[in-house]
């Protein structure tokens, strides 16, 4: 019964069963994937805020009416906080810094424009959430 159920829901009954499956494109990623998210604890699109059908939903569950004007109403604050403008300045000063200054490789450059990425993503959600409806 055991064997039936692990089967049944698509698990492996041994280890030579895991590394065959491995072995098979299909199997592969869907294996790694999520070995790589359990052990390393990632982040996945339930975990993070988004607005879907109407609703924002964060950590798989949707927010109440309350959470939602309470991180709408942070949201405006903190962009119209001083220390916004200071972050703002020190990111776009470090990243110019490990770019054009500091940079003696391909992936320093890269490094430089992560960090703005990263910064971007914050200032777009930071954005999003004072409009959105």
């Amino acid at each position: 019964m055991r064997n039936w159920l692990i089967k049944k829901l698509g698990g492996y009954l041994t280890a030579e069963d895991a590394l065959l499956a491995v072995k098979s494109k299909s199997d592969k990623h869907k294996i790694l994937t999520s070995t790589v998210s359990h052990l390393f604890k990632t982040i996945g699109d339930n975990d993070i805020l988004k607005y879907e059908k109407g609703a924002y939903w964060f950590k798989g569950r949707e927010l109440t009416e309350h959470e939602v004007k309470q991180i709408k109403s942070e949201a405006e604050l903190f962009e119209k906080f001083f220390l916004y403008e200071v972050l703002n300045a020190e990111v776009k000063h470090h990243t110019a810094k490990k770019m054009f200054y500091q940079s003696q490789t391909v992936d320093d450059l890269i490094a430089g424009k992560l960090i703005e990425y990263t910064w971007d993503i914050i200032k777009t959600k930071v954005k999003t959430l004072t409009k959105q409806g």
